[in-house]
């Protein structure tokens, strides 16, 4: 599995984590007949949690082998990255 692979997978476990955590904050400060209105606090707790999970998760797969966070996209990513870049193109024309 390549870095970038790696990398989405953590971006991935570090939202269903945060927007879990902020699930279950919402629906603990919701009343029985409503739900809570979002709050700025809560987001910022959220944003936090979101940003320290993936920052920790990256540090960790780049520690674990540095030259393949260094290393360049293989041939299967750049045709990813070729599609991803005519994307737009085609959606305008």
């Amino acid at each position: 599995m390549s870095f970038h692979e790696k990398s989405s997978w953590i971006m991935a476990l570090s939202l269903l984590v945060s927007s879990a955590l902020y699930f279950f904050i919402m629906v603990s400060m919701s009343g029985t007949e409503d739900l809570a209105a979002p709050n700025l606090p809560v987001l910022i707790v959220f944003t936090i949690v979101l940003t320290v999970l993936a920052t920790i998760g990256h540090i960790i797969i780049a520690a674990l082998k540095p030259s393949e966070a260094i290393d360049t996209v293989d041939e299967r990513e750049q045709q990813f990255f070729a599609k991803a870049k005519a994307l737009p193109q085609m959606c305008w024309q």
